[in-house]
């Protein structure tokens, strides 16, 4: 209950709870679906319990619908550190192709195939495979054809397509055509996710006519975005942000503005630095635990496998123990009575 309460009122009003322990929700499928999901709307670092938890359930649970949620969660969840963790490519692509999408209602084929689309991307840019365009754009025109008629899907197919334009096709008239719709439909959403999502959607829109040389209306933006809560609680887009400002001011000449900007850019990089080096310090110490207690887990199956092979070994023993003890019995009571017969045979005489 504390885990949807969380995740609804981030998704309403942008409220962040405290921290809540993993080790409270990991052991039942359904706590661990709604935490990788809280945890992804906030944006947080991947945690390798999120995924092994998913994993597991997914392969284990019975209910139809949770697997299936939890089977495209664990996907959606690792696809956000694809980029920085490119070993997760073979493992991602191998995860949707186990994944039955014949049953999905139009909703959950839309997110299986744009699931599909955002891995191919990713993995198409990370490996600079400029010919690769192709099969996306095959991939973008299915995508189309199932989006559902909510404006945030129609948004997110914008976006996805802008996105296709700026990396891929290089046509940034058309990515910019592209995020001027997906900025439309995703206004239509009044809650938090929804102002997030059109604020990122305008600072992308931002970053394209800066390339484009359109350094007033981009200044415009960015200074608006300056004042948003989505900016201004992550400190690398509010970093990005002042980094944009900074160029396009110094390519306006306008230097005092152009060196405020490089100032703030300066003291976010310090804070972000010195965070970094915590969460790597707190990372180390995690990875110890982690590591320890796999070690344990894996001495812990060692054992009882010993105790398996053992038995395996005593099984046939035993059977053949107590085969040969049949066997000597019946010569015993066999044995036993041919003496008789014999003794009577020596009374008679």
């Amino acid at each position: 209950a504390l885990l949807t309460k969380a995740y609804r009122n981030y998704v309403e009003k942008g409220t962040v709870y405290d921290e809540i322990a993993i080790d409270k929700v990991k052991e039942t499928p359904s706590r661990i679906l709604m935490y990788a999901k809280y945890q992804m709307v906030l944006g947080k670092p991947y945690i390798p319990v999120i995924h092994t938890s998913l994993l597991k359930y997914s392969q284990t649970v019975k209910d139809p619908f949770l697997q299936k949620e939890l089977s495209l969660c664990m996907i959606e969840y690792l696809q956000q550190y694809a980029q920085k963790q490119p070993h997760l490519f073979p493992l991602l692509e191998e995860y949707l192709l186990g994944i039955d999408a014949s049953s999905f209602n139009q909703i959950d084929s839309f997110r299986y195939r744009l699931l599909t689309l955002n891995i191919l991307m990713k993995k198409s840019e990370w490996e600079k495979d400029a010919m690769s365009y192709l099969n996306i754009e095959e991939q973008l025109m299915q995508l189309n054809a199932i989006r559902p008629a909510e404006n945030f899907y129609k948004g997110i197919a914008e976006k996805t397509a802008a996105i296709y334009h700026i990396e891929f096709t290089r046509d940034k008239e058309k990515a910019q055509e592209h995020l001027n719709k997906a900025s439309v439909f995703i206004a239509s959403m009044k809650n938090y996710m929804g102002v997030k999502q059109k604020i990122y959607t305008q600072n992308s829109l931002g970053i394209l006519l800066r390339d484009l040389g359109s350094y007033t209306e981009a200044i415009t933006i960015f200074e608006s975005l300056l004042h948003s809560k989505p900016i201004k609680e992550n400190g690398i887009a509010l970093l990005k942000v002042h980094t944009s400002l900074e160029k396009c001011y110094a390519a306006l000449n306008l230097s005092e503005k152009a060196h405020f900007h490089a100032k703030a850019v300066n003291r976010l990089q310090d804070s972000i630095n010195r965070l970094r080096q915590t969460e790597a310090i707190l990372e180390k110490n995690y990875d110890y635990h982690l590591a320890e207690n796999e070690r344990k887990i894996y001495q812990a199956k060692v054992k009882e496998r010993s105790l398996y092979q053992w038995l395996l070994l005593l099984i046939p023993i035993l059977g053949i123990s107590v085969l040969m003890i049949f066997f000597l019995y019946r010569i015993y009571k066999k044995s036993r009575k041919e003496v008789k017969k014999i003794i009577q045979l020596v009374i008679k005489n």
